[in-house]
């Protein structure tokens, strides 16, 4: 049997184990990510084992997933980190599982990228309907729910496939994971104390930084406290809002975050300090602001 052979029958046999499961398969195209179908990917999804067949004797194509919808299934996409010192998904997502004393389950499907990452698979409770997420839950963490897919075991990437480490059925989607997971808690505004900015402008400003700090991901907290507190401080230094207000709002916005994975609330007044300072300075040196901040249209 020749090497081409071989690998599409192990295709084809990696498609129907995905139907067996009572997950929706769909053709991609050879040794790509991308639906060999075009758009009408989610609509021609099947779970047909004789489809399939006709589906894969034509090409050796790789194998979409779809996710949500008929397949019921979520899963979270754990990417690893493209530089060293970064956190791998998994690190991420246990951290939050800590976080609800809880664990990452072992039991589930588990499927391992060729690029070093992993795909968890969950049952997804009657009734529930989870959308895509891209960094919600943390630093690389994704999530493909309804009107997503992801790239199934079998399928070959750059000569490289996509392979099952845990053969286990989906288990149900941890109660920790849906919560964060449910439109509700995807974050909540936050209650900005009393403000006098100068403007309607500015004040939409301090409440799109504050949004950003009260949601940020665990894993990119400080760096996005820091990068909001510069981008206000700039109005600082243009006189149009007091440091005080700036301390205030993105305190408040970072309150839901103190104790969460040792972040406490001396980092959070070190982190605006700082940026606030750094921005003083560079608005020193620029001289008086007129308008609205540069970094702020972008």
């Amino acid at each position: 049997m020749t090497e081409a052979s071989t690998r599409d029958r192990h295709l084809v046999r990696s498609a129907l184990g995905i139907v067996e499961q009572g997950m929706a398969v769909f053709p991609l195209r050879p040794c790509s990510k991308l639906p060999a179908l075009g758009r009408g990917w989610q609509d021609r999804a099947t779970r047909d084992p004789d489809l399939v067949r006709h589906w894969w004797r034509a090409a050796p194509f790789n194998i979409g997933v779809r996710t949500g919808g008929d397949s019921s299934v979520l899963v979270v996409d754990l990417d690893a980190p493209d530089r060293i010192g970064l956190p791998h998904g998994r690190q991420v997502l246990a951290e939050i599982a800590r976080e609800a004393d809880a664990s990452i389950p072992r039991d589930t499907r588990t499927v391992n990228t060729p690029s070093g990452g992993q795909h968890l698979y969950f049952r997804l409770p009657d009734g529930v309907d989870l959308r895509n997420t891209a960094g919600m839950l943390g630093t690389h963490i994704d999530t493909r729910g309804t009107g997503g897919y992801v790239v199934g075991p079998g399928s070959i990437i750059q000569g490289r496939r996509y392979r099952v480490v845990c053969a286990a059925e989906p288990q149900p989607l941890p109660d920790w994971l849906l919560d964060r997971l449910r439109p509700r808690a995807q974050g909540r505004t936050p209650n900005l104390p009393m403000l006098q900015p100068s403007s309607a402008y500015v004040a939409a400003a301090v409440r799109g930084e504050a949004e950003r700090v009260a949601h940020a991901p665990v894993g990119t907290r400080n760096d996005v406290l820091f990068r909001a507190a510069a981008r206000l401080g700039r109005f600082v230094a243009a006189g149009q809002l007091p440091e005080a207000d700036v301390r205030s709002a993105l305190g408040a916005a970072a309150a839901g975050h103190v104790g969460v994975s040792g972040f406490d609330a001396t980092e959070v007044e070190r982190t605006i300090g700082s940026a606030l300072r750094r921005a003083t300075v560079a608005g020193v040196r620029s001289g008086p602001h007129r308008g609205r901040p540069n970094s702020l249209t972008r």
